[in-house]
């Protein structure tokens, strides 16, 4: 009877260990780092590497470290009033001193990133809507640098390095373009008279 006990307590025991034991470890790879909550109150933050903290205890929400990247299109209008659609690259990392902050703020790197798209798609339209088609035509690398600037400015409180901000593509509309194209080769073939 004695020995029938321990064997169910025994077994008990072995159950419960095989319930939290395999589930308690979190594993962080290297470029993440992890908010550790407590019954849903964050505690800290852990690095890269294999930690154990009993699961229905501790929760680790992961937040990636490297390189981000937004890719967005949008549409726009010149000084002149010109309509286009720009392509938009923004490449950030997140603090990762601020993962805290981030996690109290915005919930996940998903929320933050949505926000970012926002804010960089107003600031970019800003930037286009301040020169007239030509000048954004001619001076491409020049709105390069004011867009990442403007951005960069505009997400300084948003806990990122911004790394990258550029208009990988700019379409005017098919009527601006056939304009373009045809002073070119008016000036091209007044050059050659």
């Amino acid at each position: 009877m004695k020995n029938t006990i321990l064997g169910i307590i025994g077994g008990i025991a072995l159950f419960i260990a095989l319930l939290i034991v395999p589930f308690s470890f979190h594993k962080i790879e290297t470029g993440e780092i992890a908010v550790v909550k407590k019954f849903g109150k964050a505690e800290g933050t852990k690095e890269a590497g294999l930690h154990f903290d009993v699961w229905f205890v501790k929760k680790y929400e992961k937040y990636d470290l490297k390189t981000q990247e937004i890719t967005t299109d949008i549409a726009a209008y010149s000084l002149d009033a010109q309509t286009m659609t720009a392509s938009l690259t923004i490449q950030y990392k997140i603090k990762p001193d601020m993962v805290m902050a981030i996690n109290e703020e915005y919930g996940s790197l998903e929320t933050l990133q949505g926000r970012l798209t926002s804010v960089a798609v107003e600031k970019s339209k800003v930037v286009l809507a301040s020169q007239s088609a030509m000048k954004i035509i001619e001076n491409r690398n020049m709105l390069s640098s004011q867009l990442e600037e403007a951005i960069t400015k505009a997400m300084a409180n948003y806990n990122v390095d911004i790394e990258l901000a550029i208009i990988t593509n700019i379409d005017f509309s098919d009527a601006f373009e056939k304009v373009v194209e045809d002073k070119m080769i008016a000036e091209q073939v007044a050059a050659y008279n």
